[in-house]
């Protein structure tokens, strides 16, 4: 990309501090964030804008505390139900034969307790930039709080709590604040671990994996 002079984003780019170049992804991403709400769109997630009233509602509410249930079908969907967490398997000749067989296809699954539920709805809640007690009747992580408050991360106002424009940045670390010692230590499975963990139940092997 070679930007000339007469360029919207070269003249942009000089209006920043030089000093932040020395970051230039949190730069790049401000810029994104300005030139979203220049343009009139709100932010609805951390990474998404939209023009008023006309966002997903399945992704707000997928991510918005208190989470929506989700049932998934197909091989490598996942779903939340009931406090139950559950991976169906990934690969297609598996997943049809179980089918077949009149069993359900999944592949591992882990009940999820109240601490790691309270742990998810902030953790995912935070991606929809805010935290409604009123709406989710959560109870106060103080200690968590306390310290995004102190990084500047978070602004607690009378009943919900907000991410602030650095805390969007920092989401990441936001996150690890309400992480219980399970989700600590448990991994979220990407599409290679369904592959291999599905290739390893096909051939009849004892699966070992936690999800969160």
């Amino acid at each position: 990309l070679i930007l000339t002079p007469s360029e919207t984003l070269w003249k942009t780019l000089n209006e920043f501090d030089k000093n932040k170049l020395l970051n230039p992804s949190r730069t790049m991403y401000d810029l994104a964030v300005d030139i979203c709400l220049d343009a009139g769109l709100q932010p609805i997630l951390v990474s998404d804008f939209a023009r008023p009233g006309k966002h997903s509602i399945y992704q707000l509410e997928h991510w918005r505390s208190p989470q929506l249930e989700v049932l998934g079908l197909g091989p490598g969907a996942i779903s939340y139900i009931g406090r139950y967490q559950f991976a169906n398997l990934a690969i297609l000749d598996a997943y049809v034969q179980s089918v077949e067989r009149r069993r359900l296809p999944v592949l591992a699954g882990a009940p999820i307790s109240y601490d790691e539920e309270v742990a998810r709805n902030y953790v995912l809640g935070f991606k929809a930039l805010q935290i409604d007690f009123e709406n989710t009747g959560l109870p106060l992580l103080s200690q968590a709080i306390n310290e995004c408050e102190r990084y500047g991360w978070v602004k607690r106002y009378s009943n919900r709590l907000m991410l602030t424009r650095t805390g969007m940045w920092y989401i990441d670390n936001v996150s690890r604040c309400f992480f219980t010692s399970c989700m600590s230590s448990a991994i979220t499975p990407n599409e290679r671990h369904l592959l291999d963990w599905s290739e390893q139940w096909s051939q009849g092997e004892r699966i070992t994996c936690e999800i969160k």
